[in-house]
């Protein structure tokens, strides 16, 4: 373990925004909020609330009014297939354009979020062979992408529009209409700045989930959705309590776990019927990894697991046959000593072989997503422009095209 001199130095370490952007953490996540690119403040906004997340990654909720759950309406700032292909071609394929998110569906077809860093708009690139032929679209403000079925679901930055995006261009703006109900077969749940939604990719028609209220994050993976909710009462402790749903939102369960103030968890996606895992992260500089903790499929409490090793940092995680990955960095003085995907073994972490270390074991390698596919997740690693899927949970990983 660190000394207080070590711990001293790590809380006056910190890194450039930049870094940030590129190491941040990017595993998919149905996020209830929308968080804004800047380097000082981020502002989320959440189920029934809005909640303030400052410099040194720490949550402070204030109280807001709920919002019924509007019915979408068209805009001018509807992202349509670009007139002027010849600026959307320079942002898309511009050789400084780094990979902002990325999703994959199960008929090989690939959609890919590109961003230059310093500018706000972001050019999406859909593909369905491979990028031999290819769509793109203009989003005013970066946004994340999430495969759906056959199809994509794009969502805006401030969470407040969303769309199914096809592999041959089609483009509907998702409508929301009808009563709460859990999510059914076929379904994908979405954060909107109104509520948890579910939505059906083959009619972009969606209605509403009951969700946690004050939920800082939703994760939806292999049937089961998971939230994070942070309270602080009128004392100042803080509560932090873990809620998931095996049964699509028609019932949640709830666990609290303890936590350093200004510290940060990462939820592990696991699957319904499995256990539960959430890694906990140190507060200060780069938010070392402390303690994994981890709970029986049925619930009944964590079981926290101290991490023992060398400063290590970490990006992004899945499980794999009951097997807990890393993808992160163990750190020299000042900077990443090694990089790669790491297991986790009961408090400490061992480095696995990669048969493309130019993707895992790059110190600005970032996981942007952990899909629950036939024969274990399908993970994608971004490299800066380059992107690189594994369908066997990290095992081996191919190169694919993004653009």
């Amino acid at each position: 373990m660190h000394d207080i001199t070590q711990r001293a130095a790590e809380a006056a370490h910190v890194p450039s925004f930049d870094d940030v952007l590129a190491r941040g953490q990017r595993r998919r996540r149905i996020r209830n909020g929308a968080v804004a690119g800047i380097a000082a403040t981020a502002v989320v906004a959440i189920i029934g609330g809005v909640q303030l997340v400052d410099p040194g990654g720490g949550n402070i909720p204030q109280p807001a009014p709920s919002v019924p759950t509007p019915t979408p309406t068209p805009t001018d700032e509807e992202p349509t297939e670009a007139t002027d292909a010849s600026e959307l071609d320079q942002l898309v394929d511009d050789p400084g354009a780094l990979v902002v998110d990325a999703a994959v569906t199960g008929n090989a077809a690939t959609a890919v979020l590109w961003q230059v860093t310093g500018r706000d708009q972001s050019g999406l690139a859909i593909s369905g062979d491979g990028y031999a032929t290819r769509h793109l679209q203009k989003l005013p403000i970066p946004g994340e992408v999430v495969s759906a079925g056959d199809a994509f679901l794009v969502r805006d930055q401030t969470m407040s529009k969303a769309w199914v995006a096809g592999p041959d261009g089609s483009w509907t703006r998702v409508v929301v209409a009808g009563p709460e109900a859990p999510v059914t077969e076929g379904e994908i749940p979405l954060a909107m700045s109104s509520g948890l939604i579910a939505v059906d990719p083959a009619t972009a028609r969606a209605h509403p989930v009951d969700a946690p209220d004050m939920a800082w994050e939703i994760d939806f993976y292999g049937g089961r959705l998971t939230a994070v909710t942070t309270v602080i009462d009128g004392s100042g402790t803080e509560e932090v309590t873990y809620q998931w749903s095996d049964d699509g939102g028609a019932s949640w369960q709830s666990a609290g776990f303890d936590r350093e103030a200004m510290s940060t968890e990462v939820v592990v996606p696991t699957a319904a019927g499995t256990p539960h895992v959430i890694a906990l992260n140190r507060s200060g500089g780069v938010a070392p990894l402390d303690s994994v903790l981890t709970m029986p499929a049925e619930g009944g409490g964590f079981t926290e697991t101290s991490y023992d090793g060398e400063r290590a940092t970490i990006s992004g995680a899945w499980a794999v046959d009951g097997e807990i990955h890393f993808l992160g960095d163990l750190w020299g003085e000042s900077a990443p000593r090694e990089s790669g995907v790491y297991r986790w073994d009961d408090g400490s972490l061992e480095l696995v072989p990669s048969s493309a270390p130019e993707a895992t074991d790059a110190d600005r390698s970032v996981l942007v997503d952990v899909a629950d596919t036939r024969g274990g997740p399908t993970v994608l690693i971004a490299v800066e422009d380059r992107l690189f899927r594994s369908t066997d949970g990290g095992a081996t990983w191919e190169e694919i095209a993004g653009r």
